[in-house]
């Protein structure tokens, strides 16, 4: 009865920390070429049947309709990357008022691998696919007090690194600010390290989250679409898959969040990295 109890206690243990192992995508990029990038971190798109690499901060021209992108890089441990698109709203166009949430096949820690081992539950909340309002969505990432349940659906734990069950919009570690576009700097953190600097400061009117909310939304309305992709990956050599749609004759703005990329000293990158692209007016 004692061995019984301690494998069950081992076995508990080891799903609330580690979770599922992790079914990595299929990889599209052919091995001959992810081996010319000699393990650097690269963006690559298809086209015509073949794989190009797109440079940082350099601006591309595609031809629209949906894309096959990857995502190449020499992983370490297992994490998730934030991917971000937006087009550019031109003169003639509207504000974007939603933002298409996309998530891929997602493996878990914490107790939802348990409650599926013991229930036949679906897996069919493994994908993810809606949308929600931008107010919504900034405040969420940006000033964490509303709890909108699409978003809390669309975030998950996952296997991080080091053994780590993580949260996808975990506050205090900042991956909840990873998936903002603008402004990325989580006032909700002011309150976790100092309520009584909080309750002082709007006490004398010098702190409002809400006007650093609204301030930032208004950036937003310089997007006529917006786009929120969560992608997945395990330990070792990295391959993030994804697809986007191009708008013909639309500048677009693509960002990639790794939300658990450290430098040597332990902090997060300045900045995120980030790709131009131009779609041509009609497909050749």
């Amino acid at each position: 009865m004692f061995a019984c109890s301690r494998w069950l206690l081992s076995t508990l243990g080891c799903l609330l920390v580690l979770g599922e192992a992790i079914a990595a995508p299929t990889c599209p990029v052919p091995d001959a070429v992810a081996a010319k990038l000699a393990g650097r971190p690269a963006l690559l798109v298809e086209e015509g049947g073949s794989w190009k690499e797109l440079r940082v901060n350099r601006r591309t021209s595609l031809a629209p309709g949906p894309r096959r992108f990857a995502y190449l890089f020499p992983g370490g441990e297992a994490g998730v990357v934030a991917i971000k698109f937006v087009d550019l709203r031109a003169k003639d166009e509207f504000s974007a008022t939603q933002v298409r949430l996309i998530r891929s096949e997602f493996s878990e820690c914490g107790l939802i691998p348990l409650i599926r081992a013991l229930l036949p539950l679906s897996n069919a909340y493994a994908r993810f696919g809606t949308q929600v309002d931008v107010a919504d969505y900034v405040r969420f990432h940006m000033a964490p007090r509303d709890q909108p349940p699409i978003l809390i659906g669309f975030h998950r734990n996952y296997p991080g690194p080091g053994a780590s069950c993580r949260r996808t919009d975990d506050v205090r570690g900042g991956n909840r600010e990873q998936f903002l576009y603008e402004d990325r700097f989580t006032d909700a953190m002011v309150v976790f390290k100092d309520m009584r600097l909080m309750r002082r400061a709007v006490a004398d009117g010098k702190f409002d989250p809400n006007d650093r909310v609204d301030a930032a939304l208004q950036k937003y309305t310089r997007y006529a679409r917006i786009e929120t992709q969560m992608g997945q990956y395990a330990a070792g050599a990295a391959c993030i898959p994804f697809v986007i749609a191009g708008k013909p004759g639309a500048r677009s703005q693509l960002w990639l969040n790794d939300l658990d990329r450290r430098d040597v000293t332990g902090r997060r990158p300045d900045s995120e990295p980030g790709w131009a692209i131009e779609w041509m007016a009609e497909a050749p």
